[in-house]
């Protein structure tokens, strides 16, 4: 019994290590609390909602999303991916920026009127991106939103890969991220258009009450 009592807490307690370690490499994509629309892509939080949501005690930080899959091509190398904007305060829902996610390069999503990118390592790979190339850029094609486009059915722009980040395969395969004004501009999208609002929780203990009041 003493031998199979301490196989239990031992498998335990490895399940509850991998627990913290999962929990805290998605963190640093996932915020604690995720707002989406209901139906279609988008939603516009405009400044009443936002007024109102962190209005709520229990909320600590909202950052703005938006994203949309785009097509990529870096000195001849080609992929799909999912481009995501994000406002200043991502990063302090997140923690993206910590240098424990930051391979190389830093987090920069603008600087001096250019529009940066932070590259997830597996889409860095696959496009062979050189952050170190002051000059090099990333062509972004997405597609136009606006009707009878069909002369030019893309809308092509350029980004400054500045840094690579590596959370988990799955956003690195396919995550680019870089400042939301960009990509608001990118998609003919408002000013108030987002993906998503991702909260942080002043206390994790606070995260089902604050759900609560927002819905």
């Amino acid at each position: 019994m003493a031998s199979g009592g301490a196989a239990l807490i031992l498998v335990v307690s490895v399940f509850n290590g991998f627990e913290d370690l999962l929990s805290g490499l998605f963190g640093h994509f996932n915020p604690q609390i995720k707002v989406t629309p209901a139906k279609g892509k988008t939603f516009e939080a405009d400044s009443l909602m936002m007024v109102k949501i962190k209005g709520i005690s229990g909320v600590a930080v909202v950052s703005e999303t938006l994203e949309e899959i785009a097509f990529f091509e870096y000195e001849g190398s080609q992929d799909f991916g999912a481009m995501k904007g994000v406002d200043s305060l991502f990063a302090h829902v997140t923690g993206i920026d910590s240098d424990t996610i930051i391979l190389e390069g830093e987090y920069l999503l603008k600087k001096d009127g250019r529009n940066c990118a932070v590259v997830g390592a597996g889409l860095r790979n696959k496009l062979t991106v050189n952050v170190n190339n002051p000059i090099g850029t990333i062509t972004v094609y997405m597609p136009e939103q606006s009707a009878g486009a069909l002369d030019k059915p893309f809308k092509t722009r350029l980004v400054y890969p500045v840094g690579t980040f590596a959370i988990q395969q799955e956003y690195d395969n396919q995550y680019i991220l870089t400042n939301l004004d960009f990509m608001r501009e990118l998609l003919d999208a408002t000013p108030y258009t987002v993906s998503a609002l991702e909260i942080k929780c002043k206390s994790k203990s606070e995260v089902a009450q604050v759900k609560a009041q927002i819905r």
